[in-house]
């Protein structure tokens, strides 16, 4: 009875319930969209509310209890934090798969306008934390967006397609690949995506599937041709707001190398942007040890639950304490 009382509890801690939540709703591209505000902890002076803009994949407003152990972090110096659940997904309405990475961007920018019309007396700024393809989303919302005052990545990349080699490349090499398979496989891939740049139909992709290759879904076809081409390297260099990029020293999805030097690449005119490489930390900014994969399952999941904040980087919290110390409100 008391490890079922305290599994419980700890459900109740990383979901985000009894956290002083309030269910919220807001709409964009003819969906309605639900999700949750979680105020900041009430022994802090209040510094802003912080928009969560989802990776890629079906997720709910808290990512299955991922993002619990990121906002209690921001929760504790000041800042609220707002989160939905995608297109499709939980309470909200539409199909996530159907969006561009533009649609997105309006999805977010309709959220800071909820925030500004619901919660503005009680806030100062407002962030972005975004995680994984978010990366195609936050910099342009920033951008175009003066409401926004910072920003914060997780495991972004700058370029869709060299992203998606570097993914092919880490799985083939997670299983012990050869170069010359890895050679075939980059040649593959080359010709898939020029294939892609065509816009063939969705028949047309199935009828160039090799024998016994499984395909993408008719939405996730879709998906991948409104988004093929998508890099974000224009919107970092118009982007003169403070950004901290945080990434895994470990990440199998993203060539971290490949974003740290790109964003470095701007640093003269760019004083603003920092980049931190977590070692030993996955994509998520988990510890390596034990989350470190391309595919998290129902395992993935329950043992996240068991090691509750533990599971998170210990570098993690004391570069926000650092960084957020230079935003207006923060000590």
């Amino acid at each position: 009875m008391k490890a079922r009382v305290a599994a419980i509890v700890l459900f109740l801690l990383l979901c985000g319930c009894g956290l002083g939540a309030e269910d919220i709703a807001f709409h964009s591209g003819g969906n309605r969209l639900a999700g949750i505000f979680l105020p900041p902890d009430t022994n802090t002076q209040p510094c802003g509310v912080i928009v969560t803009v989802h990776g890629d994949g079906p997720l709910d407003r808290e990512a299955f209890g991922y993002y619990p152990l990121i906002w209690e972090l921001l929760r504790a110096r000041g800042y609220a934090v707002l989160s939905w659940d995608k297109p499709g997904i939980g309470g909200s309405t539409g199909n996530w798969l159907h969006q561009s990475m533009e649609d997105r961007q309006r999805e977010v920018s309709a959220a800071i306008e909820y925030i500004e019309q619901r919660f503005a007396p009680n806030q100062l700024s407002i962030g972005l934390l975004g995680f994984s393809q978010a990366g195609w989303v936050v910099p342009a919302v920033a951008n175009q967006n003066p409401s926004v005052d910072f920003v914060i990545g997780v495991g972004f990349a700058i370029n869709w397609i060299e992203q998606g080699w570097y993914l092919t490349l880490s799985r083939l090499q997670g299983e012990g690949a050869s170069e010359s398979e890895i050679d075939e496989a980059r040649t593959q891939y080359i010709d898939d995506m020029a294939f892609l740049a065509t816009m063939p139909t969705y028949e047309a992709y199935l009828a160039s599937l090799d024998a016994g290759e499984k395909p993408m879904s008719l939405d996730r076809y879709g998906f991948a041709l409104k988004n093929v081409q998508a890099d974000a390297m224009d919107d970092y260099r118009q982007l003169h707001k403070p950004l901290l990029m945080l990434l895994g020293e470990d990440d199998l999805n993203v060539d971290v190398v490949d974003t740290r030097d790109r964003l470095a690449a701007l640093s003269a005119t760019h004083p603003n942007f920092r980049t931190v490489v977590l070692p030993a930390a996955t994509h998520s900014l988990l510890k390596s040890r034990q989350f470190n994969t391309q595919s998290p399952g129902l395992l993935f999941l329950a043992k996240l639950h068991l090691f509750g904040d533990s599971a998170v980087s210990p570098q993690l919290e004391p570069v926000l304490d650092e960084w957020l110390s230079d935003r207006v409100c923060s000590g």
